[in-house]
C-alpha cells in the first residue's frame, strides 16, 4: 500500500487535488499521512477497497483508484496489484474518459491498459 500511496499523490496533483485523497480505508489513510497527503472527501480522487465504495465514489465522478481490477465493473479506473512480488498498475480505460481526468503521459506508460 505505500507504493500505491506514492502514486496517489501524483494522480491527486493530475486530478486537481493536489496533495488530497478521499479515503475510508484505515490502512490507506495511515500510508497516505506518512506521504503527507491529506484525506479529504472532496478531493477529486479516490480510493476504494470495496464494490460499495468504489460506486460511491464513481458516482460522485471522482478518479477512484482500488487494489485490484475486480472493481473496474464498479467504477475503478486504476487498480495497483502486487503479481509476482511487483506493483503492477492497471488503467481501465473507459472508466478513464468517463472521470474526464487526464493523467500525465509518464503515468501511462507504466500502466497496462485495459
Amino acid at each position: 500500500m505505500e507504493e500505491a500511496a506514492k502514486f496517489l499523490l501524483i494522480l491527486a496533483s493530475s486530478a486537481g487535488s493536489e496533495g488530497r485523497v478521499a479515503c475510508k480505508e484505515l490502512d490507506m489513510v495511515i500510508q497516505l499521512k506518512k506521504q503527507e497527503i491529506s484525506v479529504d472527501a472532496k478531493a477529486n480522487i479516490a480510493w476504494a477497497f470495496t464494490p460499495d465504495q468504489t460506486r460511491f465514489y464513481a458516482s460522485q465522478g471522482k478518479l477512484v483508484a482500488c487494489n485490484s481490477r475486480r472493481l473496474f465493473v464498479d467504477g475503478g479506473v486504476i487498480a495497483f496489484e502486487r503479481i509476482g512480488g511487483k506493483l503492477i498498475i492497471f488503467v481501465h480505460q473507459a472508466n478513464l474518459g468517463r472521470s474526464g481526468i487526464i493523467l500525465p503521459e509518464s503515468f501511462l506508460r507504466v500502466a497496462v491498459k485495459m
